[in-house]
């Protein structure tokens, strides 16, 4: 199913996806939207390298396991609350992996070209900083996305000069992030080094009791002020992402497969063996044993 009135490069990231039932495009000055809708899919990884600034938005009924992984960053293993949306910089790369597939979902794709920020005719140099961004959460940018998704399905009688002034919004607000980012850290985010020394000693302990006092010390930082401020640079709690890294260093050894399950679960901070089989499959979506089997074939 093909796309009209995109450019090619923008329409050719949907060839990563199989099962489309349906497609809407649309080209508004400079902003282009292409939105499927896919039917229900098994195991499957879709990856996107868009050579324009994009933000995608997946909508499901389903949530599912899914495992991201942008540029060279580490992969984070989330269950699909129902809506994601992504922020993909020219030249970036986005893996998904959907370990167990899922029931039917859509897929919103909107590039924003060079010629779309400097229609807007600023009266300022202001240009994207180009920073990638997993699970973005500014209200205003979901509520304009949702509507730029039910224009491109139900175009209304001006939907054009409606459509226009959306993506116009879009864009600012965009922009109105990076001022409040300019030194390439979130609002109250932790420092580069800060963020190092955090995820260094967690890959070097994981198979302690790691507390969240431990990290908040190693940024000088109260507990509170550290949980703040981990979640604006990884857009995870320290909880969830020290939990996602126990389960990626579970399967590098259960590729392995030189240790047991119960070996396994000690050696990733697990306290027991049935605890780290429960959060494997909640994340996964398949049991270890059932996850190793699978990669042996």
């Amino acid at each position: 199913m093909h796309a009209t009135g995109i450019p090619t490069e923008v329409a050719v990231m949907a060839d990563r996806h199989t099962g489309i039932v349906s497609r809407h495009s649309a080209m508004w000055d400079g902003v282009a939207a292409d939105l499927i809708v896919k039917g229900p899919a098994g195991a499957h990884e879709v990856i996107v390298e868009p050579t324009v600034d994009t933000v995608f938005l997946t909508r499901t009924n389903d949530p599912h396991p899914v495992i991201k992984r942008l540029g060279a960053a580490p992969e984070q293993a989330i269950i699909h609350p129902g809506r994601l949306m992504n922020f993909v910089a020219a030249g970036d790369r986005l893996k998904t992996v959907v370990p167990r597939g899922n029931k039917g979902m859509d897929r919103l794709a909107i590039a924003i070209t060079p010629h779309a920020v400097e229609r807007l005719d600023l009266g300022c140099d202001l240009k994207f900083e180009r920073l990638s961004a997993l699970n973005v959460e500014r209200p205003l940018v979901r509520a304009v996305v949702d509507a730029l998704a039910n224009e491109l399905v139900s175009p209304g009688i001006h939907g054009h000069i409606y459509a226009e002034m959306l993506t116009g919004v879009l864009i600012l607000e965009l922009l109105r992030a990076q001022e409040a980012h300019p030194e390439h850290v979130g609002a109250g985010a932790l420092a580069p080094r800060q963020l190092h020394r955090v995820m260094s000693y967690i890959r070097e302990n994981l198979d302690n009791d790691i507390s969240l006092h431990d990290l908040a010390d190693l940024t000088a930082l109260s507990k509170s002020q550290f949980g703040r401020a981990f979640k604006a640079s990884t857009g995870m709690t320290p909880y969830r992402w020290l939990v996602s890294a126990r389960i990626r260093r579970s399967q590098q050894l259960l590729r392995d497969g030189r240790l047991s399950l119960a070996e396994i679960a000690l050696a990733t901070g697990f306290s027991e063996q049935s605890h780290f089989t429960r959060t494997f499959h909640r994340i996964v979506g398949a049991s270890p044993g059932a996850w190793q089997r699978d990669r042996r074939k």
